[in-house]
């Protein structure tokens, strides 16, 4: 479940939304880049927006215990609409994410920043990882009838077999490496791809 955190950052307060924020989370963890955009956001009153990155193993690979973020280097650009992952923007700014189930942001005051930011999403460590998050999986019939969780409804253990090779799968030269690739963006995430090939 995502979570949001507030960071004092120059005399105003910001939410950051994400998913596993340490406990003692500061504005010095923070990308150098994201806390200079936040600075000239702050200006202009604008949204940050992420695109989202999900590092994949490979198959028979397991990340469990290990030093994952710097070890695990293949991915997918993950990107079914455009602006879809808006994670920080000014308290003040009177917005709201809750009618997309905590993605987009709504308001009269809405103004995107033009440059995307890197969110890197560790959506499992192994395949067997995959299997224990996704099967059998449950959510709130609130959230059901909202027409959130769609895609992880239904999920077989055929689906989260890892892909061997994908034409949405690219390789990080490092962990440090900033070259992301966007130039194949799949609009769903990998347990469907062999439905939408």
């Amino acid at each position: 479940m995502w979570k949001a955190v507030e960071i004092q950052l120059r005399g105003f307060v910001w939410f950051v939304q994400g998913f596993h924020y340490p406990a003692k989370f500061s504005a010095r963890l923070l990308d150098q880049a994201l806390i200079n955009n936040l600075s000239i956001a702050l200006r202009i009153a604008l949204t940050l927006n992420f695109d989202e990155f999900v590092f994949l193993p490979e198959p028979g690979a397991d990340y469990s215990g290990s030093d994952y973020r710097s070890k695990l280097l293949r991915y997918y650009f993950h990107e079914p609409c455009k602006n879809r992952l808006n994670r920080a923007w000014k308290r003040t700014a009177s917005l709201s994410n809750l009618a997309s189930g905590g993605h987009c942001l709504r308001g009269d005051t809405l103004k995107i920043f033009p440059v995307n930011h890197v969110l890197r999403h560790y959506i499992a460590l192994s395949e067997n990882h995959a299997k224990q998050k996704y099967l059998n999986r449950r959510f709130d019939s609130v959230d059901l009838q909202r027409g959130w969780h769609r895609k992880r409804l239904n999920i077989t253990e055929r689906d989260l077999v890892l892909p061997g090779d994908s034409e949405y799968l690219f390789r990080l030269d490092g962990s440090d490496d900033p070259q992301f690739c966007r130039d194949k963006p799949a609009s769903t995430h990998y347990w469907q791809w062999g439905a939408a090939l």
